[in-house]
């Protein structure tokens, strides 16, 4: 669970990243695209990936898996 307006830097993860949005809202940019991630919402992070995020006003609860 995401504190609304909680911001993450540009940073990379070692494996690919799998995103669920259950609820709220998330702002990722990522190879110089910005997403609006919502309910329902899904994202592929690709490993070594370099991305940023900001939660939305209403913070932001998802379920992440990563492949290693």
């Amino acid at each position: 669970n995401d504190l609304p307006n909680e911001e993450f830097p540009d940073h990379i993860h070692d494996g690919e990243e799998f995103l669920v949005i259950i609820n709220g809202s998330l702002e990722v940019k990522m190879n110089g695209i910005d997403y609006l991630l919502k309910s329902g919402d899904e994202l592929i992070f690709p490993a070594k990936m370099i991305h940023s995020a900001k939660v939305g006003q209403e913070g932001c609860f998802y379920i992440v898996g990563e492949k290693v």
